[in-house]
């Protein structure tokens, strides 16, 4: 056990363990407490090959098995238009007979220790019961922002201008993971003010539990394309990403607009910071994003920015 997890706080029955995904009795171990605890299922997604070594476990054993854990997830992210070597902390836990002895916070400061120096910050999304804990590290609440638009408040005439005589309507598309890999390595970021690269292990994960069938194609009248994940439920979509070489324009995202409005979209939110700004759009503070950033190199996320879905942990 490293000395500085266990030191003065720790009880010495507990093991400290790391970075294990290829020991099959830990990772199991793992994935079954974050079954229990969070309903994840993490043993497909390592079968799959997406679990790579930008997820890292860091871990207590009790008797063999793992009944605390802190993951980091290594990540660059794009801040007004910089690249910044990040570290997202997730799939915080501990078995419930073994809570309120200072584990997760042990972890955590360990996770911490290990790499503040390789990295620009940390950040996490907080569960409410655990802001304390996470104040106690130096993370400080970040307020995001929310961006959507109500299509039905907007004319048709006012979004024609992005729907040139050669484009075709948004066309849904068989994504495989090869393909996605493809398009992800040579897409522009989703957004120059605030998103995420080297995320790969993310995107696989919400590709296998939640974006399987929801991929288009829109081209725009050059024939640019642009592979689109779009959650759609009834008249409303969540726009989850974006997948080009070519960035969003204004006339780009109001063709894209006008063809959700042509399939009978009323309402579009953006899971993303949005770059171009089109009429109608609304901006909204989210109190509840529970977002908390160490900065301690004085590097944050930028005001009134949304943290790409497809990038959370």
């Amino acid at each position: 056990m490293n000395s500085s997890v266990a030191k003065g706080a720790i009880d010495s029955r507990y093991k400290f363990i790391k970075d294990y995904k290829e020991q099959d009795k830990f990772r199991l171990s793992f994935t079954s407490l974050a079954e229990k605890t969070f309903d994840i299922q993490f043993e497909h997604w390592y079968s799959m090959g997406f679990w790579n070594d930008n997820y890292i476990c860091y871990s207590y054993l009790w008797n063999g098995k793992v009944i605390s854990n802190v993951s980091l997830n290594k990540m660059r992210l794009i801040i007004t238009g910089n690249k910044y070597d990040a570290i997202q902390i997730g799939t915080v836990m501990t078995d419930e007979g073994h809570r309120r002895k200072g584990l997760a916070q042990s972890l955590l400061e360990q996770v911490i220790e290990d790499h503040k120096d390789k990295c620009d910050l940390f950040f996490l999304s907080a569960d409410e019961r655990a802001v304390d804990l996470y104040k106690k590290c130096g993370f400080k609440p970040y307020c995001e922002s929310r961006y959507s638009i109500n299509l039905e408040g907007i004319s048709d005439g006012s979004l024609a201008n992005g729907q040139g005589e050669n484009q075709i309507g948004l066309e849904s598309v068989t994504m495989t993971p090869e393909l996605l890999r493809e398009l992800k390595s040579r897409s522009v970021p989703l957004s120059n003010k605030l998103s995420a690269t080297e995320d790969y292990h993310l995107l696989m994960f919400y590709y296998l539990f939640m974006l399987g069938d929801s991929f288009y194609l829109w081209r725009d009248d050059s024939g640019v394309e642009y592979y689109l994940s779009l959650y759609i439920d009834g008249e409303e979509v969540s726009w989850m990403d974006t997948y080009s070489s070519n960035p969003l324009t204004y006339t780009s995202m109001n063709g894209i607009l006008f063809s959700l409005k042509d399939m009978g979209i009323r309402r579009v939110h953006y899971n993303f910071t949005p770059d171009i700004i089109v009429n109608g759009m609304e901006i909204n503070k989210d109190l509840d994003g529970g977002w908390m950033i160490l900065d301690y190199k004085g590097i944050g996320f930028p005001e009134g920015a949304w943290f790409p879905r497809i990038s959370r942990s």
